[in-house]
């Protein structure tokens, strides 16, 4: 079964889902004033971040593979 991340405005917005990029979606999301929603993830090969969705843009914060071994879920 998919996890999904969704947002609510004048129509609620699938932002993410589990499947193709993400195994594992972790919990409490956010959404800062301009939009951009942060959450924390575990890639389909294990690696786990940070990443934010900026515009439709996807973009990796930090991640697991760099600087940092492992991030709480």
């Amino acid at each position: 079964m998919a996890t999904r991340i969704y947002i609510n405005g004048s129509a609620q917005e699938e932002i993410t889902v589990t499947g193709d990029i993400f195994n594992e979606l972790c919990l409490f999301p956010d959404i800062n004033d301009s939009g951009t929603v942060s959450f924390s993830a575990v890639l389909k090969n294990g690696e786990s971040g940070i990443y934010i969705l900026k515009e439709g843009k996807l973009s990796s914060i930090s991640d697991s593979g760099n600087s940092f071994e492992s991030f709480g879920s």
